[in-house]
């Protein structure tokens, strides 16, 4: 049997408090405000690795339900603003994936020193994409974040691989 977790909280929306209710099970996800389904969605792999972005309707409202990667943050977004604390949402932009496709090779092929420089290419890659930077800004930084993860994994590997020769 699947391994289910379920995440429950309220937020208020148009000055109606709605109870959330999460549930995460292996195969995917479903979202029920007020015990009502609103929302299932299967899981998959690209969202494993940036988190989930599920757009829904509710009393004709268009919202999102956002899942970090490790299912540990969870929130709604209406009107470009989380519901949990009013902070203004950017959503991961398509083009960004011209980035973090590259760097997944690092963190899948390059053993400990891959994983070390893959993950945090692609999380501070994402980071930097999903900001309110103009667009030719994010480009740039997402482009030098992807180099540098690359860089700095074969720098290191020639480190190591002279410190284990020498």
């Amino acid at each position: 049997m699947a391994k289910q977790k379920q995440k429950t909280w309220q937020a208020v929306l148009d000055n109606v408090s709605h109870t959330f209710t999460l549930d995460i099970a292996r195969k995917g996800y479903t979202l029920s405000v007020d015990g009502e389904t609103r929302l299932s969605a299967p899981t998959k792999w690209r969202s494993l690795l940036a988190g989930y972005d599920l757009p829904f309707e509710l009393n004709g409202r268009n919202l999102r339900l956002i899942i970090s990667p490790d299912n540990k943050n969870v929130d709604i977004v209406a009107d470009g603003r989380y519901l949990s604390n009013g902070k203004a949402y950017f959503p991961l932009p398509k083009w960004s994936w011209a980035f973090l496709f590259p760097i997944i090779p690092i963190a899948l092929m390059g053993g400990a020193l891959g994983a070390l420089c893959g993950v945090l290419g692609f999380s501070f890659c994402i980071r930097v994409a999903k900001t309110s930077m103009n667009v030719a800004l994010r480009v740039i930084l997402c482009l030098a974040i992807t180099a540098l993860a690359w860089v700095a994994y074969f720098a290191l590997a020639l480190i190591f691989a002279g410190l284990v020769s020498g």
